[in-house]
């Protein structure tokens, strides 16, 4: 999978919104997964499909309530004719005051994650049925902006978070002396992909990447693997070598320059991978 962080910025006042989307087909993330800076919360209203994240897929439809955090990165696949969901997204401050633990606790079902965690609740959990209430509630709110709304939407989403907390078990925690080595990986992996992102077409190594984020070659490209699904040199081939098809498409420069400004340097060598990871080249319309 290729992984990019969502460039979207939520106001730092009221960090908070909701959005309802018709998802079709072509819209479909493929191999392309996201991850944000906020937790998400999203409601399946119509259709069918599938979440893909941490390594599990899981199949929805109308009712089911999937949840996101700030650092799981995400994509989906629509297998109806396409399907519409509520997103709820959010910063933890919209919920969270640093003097205050109880209210802290709150995101516990965001940060604290066990082995048995599912990112998914079931339309026949009761629990679903209450969260969607509210999100459609936030909705309203967002949308009409009456006098108060926003003290309105605070206390939803906390009840949000409220029956989230019910929902997930204890034995679905971590325990606490991991939460913070778990999240400063996660982080670690997150700066390494953004330069990687940046950087992509240029000569960088797995050394150089590694040294960035204070790990040593062999457990970066152990985790790296274990994180995106790829290893780091072919993730690296893969940004480059749909890099390369977008350019091909969108405009008339020759295969060779386009190879070359994407970071290769071999034009045998660039149709093989792209012939073994995405196909024939596309074909150019005439004028």
């Amino acid at each position: 999978m290729l992984i990019f962080k969502d460039t979207l910025q939520l106001d730092k006042e009221f960090p908070f919104k909701i959005n309802r989307y018709d998802l079709k087909a072509e819209d479909n993330s493929g191999e392309t997964y996201h991850y944000h800076d906020f937790c998400e919360i999203t409601c399946i209203e119509e259709g069918e499909g599938i979440y893909h994240v941490g390594g599990k897929d899981y199949e929805v439809s109308k009712g089911d309530i999937m949840i996101f955090n700030n650092v799981e990165p995400h994509g989906w696949t629509i297998t109806d004719k396409n399907m519409k969901v509520l997103v709820l997204i959010f910063s933890a401050e919209l919920v969270t005051d640093p003097l205050d633990s109880y209210i802290a606790d709150y995101m516990k079902p965001f940060i604290e994650r066990g082995s048995n965690f599912r990112n998914k609740l079931e339309k026949e959990d009761a629990r679903s049925k209450n969260i969607y209430e509210l999100l459609r509630e936030c909705f309203t709110e967002s949308e009409e902006k009456e006098a108060g709304f926003q003290n309105i939407i605070k206390a939803d989403v906390i009840k949000i978070m409220t029956f989230l907390i019910r929902h997930y078990q204890r034995e679905d925690m971590i325990p606490e002396d991991r939460i913070g080595e778990k999240k400063q990986a996660v982080n670690r992996l997150g700066s390494a992909l953004e330069f990687i992102n940046e950087h992509f077409t240029e000569n960088i190594s797995l050394d150089q990447v590694s040294a960035m984020v204070f790990m040593s070659p062999n457990y970066f490209s152990s985790y790296f693997r274990k994180i995106c699904g790829y290893k780091f040199s072919e993730y690296i081939t893969i940004m480059r070598l749909k890099k390369a098809r977008s350019m091909y498409i969108s405009s008339d420069k020759s295969a060779t320059e386009i190879a070359l400004s994407c970071g290769f340097r071999n034009m045998s060598n660039f149709y093989r991978l792209y012939k073994k990871y995405l196909g024939p080249l596309p074909g150019r319309e005439k004028p």
